[in-house]
């Protein structure tokens, strides 16, 4: 199976519904790939197809929505529903979760209409819009194709117009499936000097990820957390609390840098200004801003930034 480069954007903002003629069948597709969605005779949105390219499309005609069984192990009118929301009757992660202003904690999305048009000759847009016909909650799938790069970006829009505020305890910027006995992540990391390093790994069910992760019960355990083939957890320990210090003898007590510390660690004592490392979070803002320079600094690399760094040099050239 060719590669699938898949890239999920979400943005939660409101447009107006785009209305359509009402299709049975939506293709969305590049040169490589398809991704057929099909709504069921219960108005409801469900993927039937995404992988390599049909060749003829007399073979959407042997698609199905309803082909598989619920996560209960029932064998019943169920399908891979586009964008499943909690309270259904599956038991799968939902992508969007709600609760109405009634305390109901249930939404179905019913497909409303779509619209596809060609952005140039390269980019298709496919504008999708449900609708939860018992509250008045919205949702606009987009699919953005790019038929040469054999990319699918894909987000999606939620607007609600309940009259008292709801709760989202979760959304999801698209819901897709996969079918393969094999997949691979390839995914790219780097850091200053090493940038864009490629590397790759099996993709194994999420799930399990985060049962690893419940068992992680310190810091200090992300160590023996093992990745394979990348490097995401890094343990820089503990930090020493710190905060700039005053010089007493450029101070002259103005109280300017308690007004512009956003966290109030600088509070004036017997001894002078006082700031507390706990509360501080470097900012610096009391450097910057006061008008004697009496707050300064110091850390390991003060010195070697002052030595370096201070005075303007000539451009040097090295062979």
């Amino acid at each position: 199976m060719k590669n699938l480069l898949l890239t999920v954007i979400l943005l939660c903002f409101c447009l107006p519904f785009v209305k359509a003629a009402d299709q049975k069948m939506i293709l969305i597709s590049t040169n490589e790939t398809d991704l057929i969605l099909q709504v069921a005779p219960n108005g409801r949105l469900y993927q039937t197809y995404l992988g390599n390219k049909l060749v003829n499309e007399s073979e959407f005609e042997n698609l199905s929505w309803n082909i598989q069984a619920g996560t209960d192990g029932s064998v019943s009118t169920r399908g891979w529903e586009v964008y499943p929301c909690s309270g259904a009757e599956d038991y799968f992660e939902p992508a969007f979760a709600i609760q109405h202003n009634d305390g109901n904690m249930t939404s179905i999305f019913k497909y409303v209409s779509s619209e596809s048009k060609k952005l140039d000759n390269n980019v298709t847009e496919t504008i999708i819009s449900l609708k939860d016909d018992v509250y008045p909650v919205e949702a606009k799938l987009h699919y953005v194709t790019f038929a040469k790069e054999n990319v699918i970006k894909a987000w999606t829009e939620i607007r609600h117009m309940e009259k008292k505020p709801v709760t989202i305890t979760q959304y999801a910027s698209n819901m897709l499936y996969f079918e393969s006995p094999r997949y691979v992540l390839t995914e790219f990391s780097g850091d200053w000097a090493k940038e864009v390093q490629m590397s790759s790994q099996d993709l194994k069910f999420g799930k399990k990820i985060i049962e690893e992760l419940e068992k992680v019960s310190c810091v200090e355990c992300l160590s023996t957390l093992e990745v394979k083939g990348n490097f995401p957890y890094r343990v820089k320990g503990p930090s020493t609390p710190q905060a700039p210090v005053t010089d007493n003898d450029l101070c002259t007590q103005c109280e300017y840098c308690v007004d512009v510390c956003p966290t109030h660690a600088i509070s004036l004592a017997d001894e002078g200004m006082y700031s507390d490392p706990n509360l501080c979070i470097k900012c610096c803002a009391c450097v910057k801003e006061c008008p004697e320079g009496a707050r300064t600094f110091d850390t390991p690399y003060t010195a070697m930034l002052h030595k370096n760094f201070s005075a303007r040099r000539e451009p040097e050239i090295f062979f």
